[in-house]
């Protein structure tokens, strides 16, 4: 049966100030890093909606590689399946440390669901929202996910 997925939060995804935003992060290295290569200037000055859901809720019963779950593919399958009205999509880089700011009180580690980033190394990242660091995770396609694994979502409605 289809359903409806409740956002998380909103945050308005317009024109950022990026030294305020610096400032109100603390970062590790890597993710310092990654920050300092986002392009900060989104198609539109909407409100954008974000879940948090587990390998678990989308239906994986064993620890998935990251090829199976942060996978575009695999998303965009599991909304048209599971989703009335709604669909799954990543985030882009920027709303990592927009989200980070934004909400204060995270405390759960929480991957942020994009395009492989490069961190410092060459090494492919994803941004990890970590109680009160944006932290970065280092990846290969078959690393496994916990099922319990928090990632963060763009939560679109469609018609």
């Amino acid at each position: 049966m289809k359903r409806k997925l409740i956002p998380w939060i909103t945050i308005q995804d317009g024109q950022v100030n990026v030294e305020e935003l610096r400032a109100k992060l603390q970062f590790d290295l890597y993710a310092r890093g990654m920050f300092n290569d986002i392009e900060f200037k989104p198609l539109s000055e909407a409100n954008v909606d974000f879940v948090r859901l587990s390998p678990e809720d989308l239906g994986f019963s064993t620890d998935p590689t990251t090829e199976e779950f942060i996978n575009e593919a695999f998303i965009a399958e599991w909304s048209a399946q599971n989703l009335n009205g709604q669909v799954l999509k990543f985030c882009q880089p920027r709303h990592a440390p927009m989200l980070r700011a934004e909400n204060k009180d995270q405390i759960q580690f929480s991957v942020v669901a994009t395009h492989m980033l490069l961190n410092e190394w060459g090494k492919d990242s994803l941004f990890v929202i970590e109680r009160t660091v944006l932290t970065s995770q280092g990846v290969i396609p078959r690393m496994k996910w916990g099922t319990k694994t928090l990632a963060i979502f763009v939560l679109e409605s469609v018609t």
